[in-house]
């Protein structure tokens, strides 16, 4: 006969079964005999209320990955009246191997999201659509993650108009909601050019996106400041705002000939793999004749030689901020008066 569900004090289920007994589903009682806590804590943990000290909530959850525990989603539903859902909305558009970024931060909300009892939904619409609004706040679920937002972004100021839950990795306008989490774009810049001046450069190109969002001004400034700090600059003739369509060939007239700078920093790595692409096909050899640098340190497609110096971003953890702020903003808390910025690190490569 199949055992019947005993629900803990708080009314969550143990019903899925893991690798501790396969003879039998895994308990709330043997998470948190695995844990060293009370079922009540496990159950505190599994429901995602701030309730439980960091260090005793990682206890648990390594406890819930070894047993296998799983909560009973439909009966949790249920009794708190709450789908456990969170929206994603990443537009198709974004989803490209040419841009990596998207998909790694996907990857890491999903693994965050599960982390913490919670599935999330995907919804890829075009930003172009007409109902785009109704849209994303019919959908049912408790709350939204978005990312590749910008303040003059339409989606933030749809949800809390219509009073959904929120956080952002990006920023929003002054008068939404702070609920964003960010890197400081100019200061990881900076580390770059910092780090390109240690090594003895003195002759400097950017390559930027044409665009005018925030984090690609940002990336300039952070550049130009460093480098002025020290009376160099980069001459308005190395200074390139590009397309993926037209950079090819704007890198190699520009930056490739015999009057060429000593190292070109690039605000993206898929802007570097063309540039270094560019600069084999001259002869140049990459990390030696010139230096060159990306931002992000995410995996692209094929194999980059040399590996690029590049900045490397806390996806986990903006994944993690994230989904734990729409999850307290879900359970009443009051949204934050400012965003978080979260620091990155310079990955060292070959490239520079």
């Amino acid at each position: 006969m199949t055992e019947c569900p005993v629900p803990d004090v708080e009314g969550v289920p143990d019903v899925i079964s893991g690798p501790q007994e396969p003879s039998r589903p895994v308990r709330i009682v043997d998470v948190a005999r695995e844990a060293g806590v009370s079922p009540m804590t496990v159950s505190n943990v599994v429901n995602g209320r701030p309730l439980v000290a960091e260090d005793t909530r990682q206890r648990v959850l390594a406890a819930i990955e070894r047993t296998g525990y799983r909560p009973h989603r439909a009966a949790v539903s249920l009794r708190t009246r709450r789908s456990l859902q969170l929206g994603l909305h990443v537009p198709h558009q974004h989803l490209s191997t040419v841009n990596p970024f998207s998909v790694a931060f996907m990857a890491a909300l999903i693994e965050s999201a599960e982390r913490h009892g919670r599935q999330l939904v995907v919804l890829t619409y075009p930003l172009d659509r007409q109902d785009l609004g109704v849209t994303l706040t019919t959908t049912g679920v408790d709350g939204f993650v978005l990312f590749n937002v910008d303040p003059a972004d339409t989606r933030p100021r749809a949800l809390a108009a219509a009073g959904i839950p929120f956080a952002v990795f990006g920023r929003t306008a002054p008068d939404l909601p702070q609920t964003w989490v960010d890197i400081d774009n100019a200061a990881a810049m900076a580390d770059v050019a910092a780090y390109l001046l240690e090594r003895g450069h003195r002759r400097f190109a950017y390559v930027g996106y044409a665009e005018p969002e925030y984090w690609n001004a940002d990336r300039l400034r952070g550049v130009q400041e460093t480098l002025g700090a020290q009376g160099l600059e980069v001459p308005e003739r190395w200074l390139l705002r590009v397309d993926l369509a037209s950079a090819a060939e704007r890198v190699a007239s520009a930056l490739l000939g015999e009057d060429r700078p000593e190292a070109i920093i690039c605000a993206s790595d898929s802007l570097a793999t063309i540039v270094l692409a560019q600069a084999a096909r001259r002869g140049l050899r990459v990390g030696v004749d010139i230096a060159v640098t990306g931002f992000d340190a995410l995996p692209l497609p094929g194999v980059i030689e040399p590996t690029l110096t590049s900045v490397a971003l806390p996806l986990a953890a903006a994944a993690d901020a994230c989904v734990e702020m729409v999850i307290a903003l879900v359970d009443g808390e009051a949204a934050p008066e400012a965003g978080t910025l979260l620091p990155t690190h310079v990955r060292i490569g070959g490239s520079a």
